[in-house]
């Protein structure tokens, strides 16, 4: 047997615009959703929680449909899409954890930093785990 050749990693811009472009889409409207969340008296990661919830379900949607054309079904990739979304929830939640709790900053502006630090792991983790295929 040949041993595999190594490749390097093409970045599709197309892909991550379209990436970056669902990701606003959606991360704006999650944003501004915690932040009325706040103003009406809701404890952050309880926010948090509820915003990446909803925001995993579209977001999975669009992504699955108008970005990566995945082949993979949603029930044959249900374990892949689920160790992703748990992994970016606790990174979510250790980020308002650390920057709120340890160092006083203002959830609002912890959620906006976490929400590109996560965003950034699910275009890596929906690329090269979720939905493996012929585009990559």
């Amino acid at each position: 047997m040949r041993a595999k050749e190594c490749r390097p990693v093409s970045i599709n811009f197309l892909q991550v615009f379209k990436y970056v472009s669902v990701g606003v889409l959606v991360n704006g409207g999650g944003y501004a959703l915690f932040l009325v969340f706040l103003l009406m008296g809701l404890e952050y990661k309880i926010s948090a929680s509820i915003t990446y919830f909803f925001g995993c379900i579209v977001s999975f949607l669009l992504n699955r449909k108008l970005v990566f054309e995945s082949a993979v079904s949603l029930w044959s990739g249900f374990f892949r899409l689920f160790f992703m979304l748990l992994a970016g929830y606790f990174l979510n939640i250790l980020l308002l954890y650390v920057g709120v709790g340890f160092f006083n900053c203002p959830a609002s502006m912890v959620q906006l930093a976490s929400i590109v630090c996560v965003s950034i792991f699910f275009y890596l983790a929906n690329k090269f785990f979720v939905h493996v295929g012929r585009n990559l």
